[in-house]
């Protein structure tokens, strides 16, 4: 899921989930913010499945001058089939720390893991 460049986006109650089966996939992306600002995800679920080897899967991005992107409540779950894939299930690239508020982070079978830069209220 693209969302580029909005100001005050509200996103409310969705389920991204994004399969993946291929291997020596450089990037599997859940949902990408790219310059987004002001965002509000609300009781959203972002789902990963990886059913292939030596890829890294990165769930929820803020790229390129995204600023003050806020997760409030919701899931973000990455199962790993093979356990032999990388893991973010949050990153950000050149853009401001993701804000988590009451969000369930879940991994399985998940053997190099990050969460990337966030801010935990």
């Amino acid at each position: 899921m693209q969302l580029p460049y909005n100001e005050n986006l509200y996103v409310e109650g969705i389920t991204l989930k994004t399969i993946s089966n291929v291997s020596n996939n450089k990037i599997v992306y859940g949902a990408v913010f790219t310059g987004c600002k002001n965002t509000l995800i609300s009781n959203c679920i972002f789902w990963t499945e990886l059913h292939g080897t030596n890829s890294v899967s990165k769930n929820v991005v803020a790229v390129k001058g995204a600023t003050n992107i806020v997760l409030s409540g919701g899931m973000v779950v990455t199962r790993d089939i093979s356990g032999k894939n990388e893991i973010s299930h949050f990153a950000t690239h050149n853009a401001a720390p993701l804000t988590l508020e009451n969000v369930y982070i879940y991994g399985e079978n998940v053997d190099h893991f990050s969460i990337g830069k966030v801010e935990i209220k």
